[in-house]
């Protein structure tokens, strides 16, 4: 399962740099070196592939019928393990087991409380010991524990992969080993919908929770349970809901956050199910891939929305700007730049001014990304993924934009921004490389998060 926690990885910087075209090639271990160049040069827009008994394999998401109703059969003689039990999903998951009729349930994490045990599920030792003071025998384990510590790939330290790591891939690694020899009827694991799709600026969590569908497999092949629930967000509590604005941000992009109450009807429905992993999620295929452009063409979505849609037509707005008169171009592309940063930042598009500072609007270097990424679909063009930032305003971004298409004529000079201060702010950027651009916005966002601002 250890080798999952890369292929994590590279799914979110497939999307923070999409030109890379990167695929998951998932080999067996006496594979011969032929195989894999072959393999490579034959992907084509393929993501994800498996070699298996000589055979290639290609993932693909698929819908799941909803499951036949069926009681959940909780033990009353029984213990019941949720760790990260002292936050938000794992207090959630706990109250719902013990209404369910569990014998006892256990919350184990980072705090204190009834029926609670204070360790970390990442000190295999610490948890040997909370598991030891446990009378009854343990019939379920919840692995709910979990943290974020978001940036872009290139920022990210080894500290700050381990940091996300331990939780999710340590504990979920030691839950396994202390309870192999035990007559579990559950073993699930609480991942997220970002292990199947990637996630930009979340790199080490996608990294994390892909590990988590890797053992719940390796499990089942060993003849013992497990279920990795690959979740979309919840709203009110977990990660999602701890951040401001994220909830609206999602939905927006056609990923509706569960109620805790709906969440739980859905985790029941998966314990039915017989397979290792299982999505739940309120997902909009369709408005995902107009957010996503880069997600149009994805064959691991193709099933659940069919082949690639020409809604999200690779540099349709180059042709659109090309058919128009060159004093008209600049009013047109600001025109649908406005509409895109308002979609963004989920602003109405009366908010974005032409030459006023994004960055006064609450743009971060995630939502830039984003931008950055919509754009390369709209005009064809390979973008820094500092571009946003360069160029501040509205104006100067289809300024620049037009530049680059080689459509820009004399009534594309952009307006000057307002701000002196943030001219000198642009020039001192302009002057950067991209990566160093991208370390000191980083810096400047982690600031902002000490300070209590979040990102």
């Amino acid at each position: 399962p250890s080798t999952a926690t890369l292929a994590g990885l590279v799914r979110s910087a497939a999307h923070e740099h999409p030109a890379l075209a990167a695929t998951v090639v998932d080999l067996e271990a006496d594979f011969a070196p032929g195989t894999l160049a072959d393999l490579l040069l034959g992907a084509g827009e393929e993501e994800w592939l498996a070699l298996r008994g000589g055979a290639v394999h290609a993932a693909r998401l698929a819908a799941l019928p909803a499951p036949a109703p069926k009681p959940l059969a909780l033990r009353g003689d029984a213990a019941y393990v949720v760790t990260g039990g002292f936050g938000g999903l794992g207090n959630v998951v706990a109250d719902w087991l013990a209404s369910r009729g569990a014998g006892r349930v256990v919350r184990i994490g980072r705090g204190a409380g009834p029926d609670g045990i204070a360790a970390d599920v990442a000190d295999r030792g610490e948890l040997e010991r909370a598991l030891s003071r446990l009378e009854q025998p343990i019939a379920g384990v919840f692995h709910a524990a979990g943290v974020v510590d978001d940036g872009l790939l290139a920022q990210l330290t080894p500290g700050r992969l381990e940091a996300v790591l331990r939780p999710k891939v340590a504990g979920a690694w030691n839950l396994h080993v202390l309870t192999r020899e035990r007559d579990l009827d559950w073993f699930v694991l609480f991942s997220s919908i970002s292990s199947w799709l990637g996630s930009p600026g979340q790199a080490n969590y996608t990294a994390a929770n892909a590990f988590l569908g890797a053992l719940a497999s390796a499990r089942r092949a060993e003849g013992l349970p497990g279920l990795s629930v690959e979740w979309g967000p919840w709203a009110d509590v977990g990660m999602t809901a701890r951040r401001e604005g994220r909830e609206a941000r999602l939905a927006s992009r056609g990923m509706e956050p569960w109620s805790p109450a709906r969440a739980l009807e859905a985790l029941e429905a998966a314990l039915a199910i017989d397979r290792p992993q299982v999505g739940l999620a309120r997902w909009n295929v369709r408005r995902w891939r107009e957010f996503f452009p880069e997600a149009a063409h994805s064959p691991l979505l193709a099933q659940l929305v069919g082949s690639p849609a020409a809604e999200v037509e690779t540099g349709r707005w180059r042709a659109d700007l090309e058919a128009l008169d060159p004093s008209a171009r600049p009013a047109a592309l600001e025109g649908r730049l406005v509409e895109l940063v308002a979609a963004a930042l989920w602003l109405p598009p009366g908010r974005i001014a032409r030459a006023a500072p994004l960055g006064d609007l609450g743009l971060d270097s995630l939502v830039g990304l984003e931008i950055k990424n919509r754009l390369e679909a709209s005009l064809g063009l390979a973008l820094p993924p500092t571009l946003v930032f360069r160029h501040p305003t509205i104006a100067a971004l289809a300024g620049h934009l037009l530049g680059e298409l080689g459509l820009a004529g004399a009534a594309a000079t952009p307006a000057p921004v307002e701000d002196a201060v943030h001219d000198r702010v642009v020039r001192e950027v302009g002057a950067m490389s991209d990566a160093e651009a991208e370390a000191m916005l980083l810096a400047e966002l982690r600031g902002l998060g000490e300070d209590g601002g979040g990102t």
